[in-house]
């Protein structure tokens, strides 16, 4: 496999698991704002999978909100935006590597 088809899988894998990571959060994120209750199978693996990723974030604004659901949705949507910012610079040292167009071709 040449060098930039390899490049080329390896930024498509990772725009792959980031997507996999902003749809888990974002499914976190509703169900934060229905209120739905960690105690069903469901909600618990959605919380489960989600921990690891807003764990860094716990705690942020809390100081500022009153409200219990806007301490556990700030944090959520801290979390995507820092993922935004690294998935942009994995894809952009990424594109060092490789032609403009292999990358932005995923």
């Amino acid at each position: 496999m040449e060098r930039d088809q390899q490049i080329s899988v390896i930024s498509r894998v990772v725009t792959y698991l980031f997507g996999l990571v902003y749809s888990l959060l974002l499914i976190r994120i509703v169900l934060a704002l229905l209120a739905a209750s960690p105690a069903t199978p469901f909600v618990g693996l959605i919380h489960s999978m989600a921990r690891p990723f807003l764990a860094p974030f716990e705690g942020i604004g809390s100081s500022l909100m009153t409200s219990p659901e806007a301490q556990l949705i700030v944090p959520m949507i801290v979390a995507i935006l820092v993922g935004v910012i690294v998935h942009a610079a994995i894809l952009g040292l990424l594109r060092l590597f490789a032609p403009r167009e292999i990358i932005t071709q995923t």
